[in-house]
């Protein structure tokens, strides 16, 4: 019996390793072919922007470090999505500092539109639609109620039909919207990335951002990542 336990450990840990060293691997030929690029702190990109090209950067923080990166760096036009209240005046400085590219929208991006109470967390700079996040569970917080648009929604809101690159940093409400299994969500996008908060939110595991990468696999997007948390998702005929 003990033999047999031994024998499962190591075939265990063998599996495990043959999985490191085939998603490195994977990896390497993604990033070759396609030419992946990376911006700090764990942002994923294809290079396929030209000057003009809209990008959607929800969940920008203060600083919409990568809206600033890629208008530096390509000329884009980017609107930065942040329904937090502290972080607007910093956000108006750089709508006005990188006037006519960076443009902020204090709104929220769910599942549907409309009305939802928002938790900023005193003491950190994320706050979450869910009341579940573990800074709104810990730190001292204010609510306040937020206007929310769904991804097509926005895109409706800023005046596209479509965007190069949509980047989702929803605090755990990522979830919510892929689950909804509303295709043209996506559709509209060849980039999406998105950061996933399994463990920040105590409702939802590594499994639930393994139901959301396959949900995002069938919509057509092939997925990239090097963390398991912070995934590109990009259709394979995105070429400039």
């Amino acid at each position: 019996m003990i033999q047999v336990f031994k024998f499962l450990k190591r075939m265990k840990r063998i599996h495990s390793e043959y999985q490191e060293i085939f998603m490195t691997w994977r990896n390497r030929r993604l990033i070759k072919k396609h030419k992946i690029c990376f911006i700090e702190p764990n942002y994923l990109f294809l290079p396929i922007f030209k000057s003009g090209d809209i990008i959607i950067d929800v969940g920008c923080g203060f600083d919409a470090d990568l809206s600033v990166a890629l208008i530096k760096k390509y000329g884009i036009k980017s609107f930065g999505i942040d329904p937090t209240k502290k972080h607007q005046e910093q956000l108006r400085r750089l709508e006005s500092y990188y006037k006519d590219s960076f443009f902020h929208l204090p709104i929220a991006v769910s599942f549907e539109n409309g009305e939802f109470e928002f938790f900023e967390s005193e003491d950190n700079v994320s706050g979450s639609l869910l009341s579940e996040h573990k800074n709104v569970v810990s730190d001292k917080v204010r609510s306040y109620k937020v206007r929310s648009l769904t991804p097509n929604a926005l895109l409706k809101e800023i005046g596209s039909e479509r965007a190069q690159y949509l980047k989702l940093d929803l605090e755990g409400a990522e979830y919510d919207l892929i689950f909804s299994n509303k295709k043209e969500f996506f559709v509209p996008f060849p980039q999406v990335f998105v950061e996933f908060h399994h463990g920040t939110v105590s409702q939802y595991s590594r499994k639930h951002t393994g139901k959301a990468v396959s949900i995002l696999k069938n919509y057509g997007f092939l997925p990239f990542t090097v963390d398991g948390s912070s995934y590109l998702f990009f259709k394979p005929n995105t070429t400039r």
